[in-house]
């Protein structure tokens, strides 16, 4: 926490006075008198008011001034070639630029665009298809992976509720919830309401949840809803919950189910390999887990396929970008010889409705048997 703080505060004085500077250039070009007390007064005002309404986590505002500040930064760094290309050829064209640059026309038209797409791509969900083949299946089977709602805070629930049809139609054989299906800003009357709603979807072999690190209202010191009103709800249903639990889907496929990396501090959560105790390793073997963790450990497990969310693929470029770097498993499909790991950008986002990682999903994992 500490060093969240501190991080925090450094980030609070270098948007600060970048804010100032932007502000005091402003003034200066409206011919204002910028060494004034009274102007420099209102200048550190705006300044300071523009920082605590960023800073206000309940809105949206920091985002939107992080990004008009990377354009605005941008810019300045692409004006210092430009300004000495343009000084001696074209004195009228350099004055123009300079207008347009103080008055950050083109970060204001910039970031217009990209809240645009941001907030479109937050409210639509694609279908993402992945194939993964193995002589261990008898036949084929189609799961679907629908992780990370976060129901009622950040989406429309009127747009996950137009893609019911399309998911039903799929006529898939399983279909795996995979955590934060609701969050610290989800009512009980919305936690009941996305349950039934899940509980509609249509699957041969049903349907199956495991926990997400937010599911359970563990952040926040006043829970709209107990953990026994939870499970009710899901298993109510009909939704079944893998909670470090495995299930025999078929005599060839096996589902485990784990609970979240997050409560392996205070709840400690069992190994796979005990989750997996008495499943032959000729089955296929799903292991479903929030959080795309412990990999090297579900691998030398036996286990063929893990599923996860919990990224939201970095939702905001460049953080899924950061992650990749990091070596993460962040988004998509990673192989290591016979054992795969999927991991879903999910069905909406967190903390903020903007999404410029990648888009909203459901995934559709067909599973091909190998002659």
């Amino acid at each position: 926490m500490a060093g969240l703080l501190v991080a925090a505060g450094i980030l609070a004085l270098i948007m600060g006075v970048y804010i100032f500077i932007i502000i005091f250039r402003i003034m200066k070009f409206f011919n204002l008198p910028v060494l004034q007390k009274s102007i420099k007064i209102i200048t550190a005002a705006l300044t300071f008011t523009i920082l605590c309404l960023s800073f206000n986590l309940k809105t949206h505002v920091l985002i939107y001034v992080m990004h008009f500040l990377a354009f605005t930064l941008a810019v300045d760094i692409i004006h210092l070639p430009v300004k000495h290309f343009c000084r001696n050829r074209k004195p009228s064209l350099l004055r123009i630029l300079h207008g347009i640059r103080i008055l950050c026309i083109i970060p204001a038209v910039l970031l217009i665009i990209v809240s645009t797409i941001a907030w479109f791509n937050m409210h639509r969900i694609i279908r993402t298809e992945y194939t993964v083949t193995s002589p261990k299946l008898l036949r084929d089977y189609k799961v679907l992976l629908i992780s990370d709602m976060h129901w009622a805070t950040i989406q429309d629930t009127k747009v996950f509720i137009n893609t019911i049809d399309k998911i039903n139609s799929e006529n898939a054989d399983l279909i795996i919830l995979d955590g934060d299906i609701t969050d610290e800003n989800t009512s009980k009357k919305e936690m009941l309401n996305v349950f039934k709603i899940l509980g509609s979807l249509k699957a041969k072999y049903g349907i199956y949840y495991v926990y997400g690190n937010h599911d359970r209202q563990l952040y926040t010191s006043s829970p709209a809803f107990s953990r026994e009103e939870l499970d009710e709800a899901i298993t109510e249903n009909g939704i079944r919950i893998l909670q470090d639990y495995a299930v025999l889907i078929d005599k060839d496929l096996v589902l485990a189910g784990r609970e979240d990396f997050s409560m392996d501090r205070m709840e400690k959560r069992s190994s796979i390999n005990e989750i997996l105790e008495g499943f032959s390793r000729n089955s296929f073997i799903i292991v479903a887990d929030h959080q795309p963790k412990d990999v090297s450990a579900v691998k030398k497990a036996g286990a063929d396929l893990l599923l996860s969310g919990h990224t939201h693929a970095g939702q905001i470029f460049p953080v899924g970008r950061i992650m990749d770097v990091a070596g993460s498993f962040t988004y998509g499909k990673y192989t290591d010889g016979n054992f795969s790991v999927i991991v879903t950008s999910g069905i909406a986002g967190w903390g903020y409705s903007f999404r410029t990682e990648r888009n909203c999903e459901y995934a559709v994992v067909n599973l091909i048997k190998q002659d």
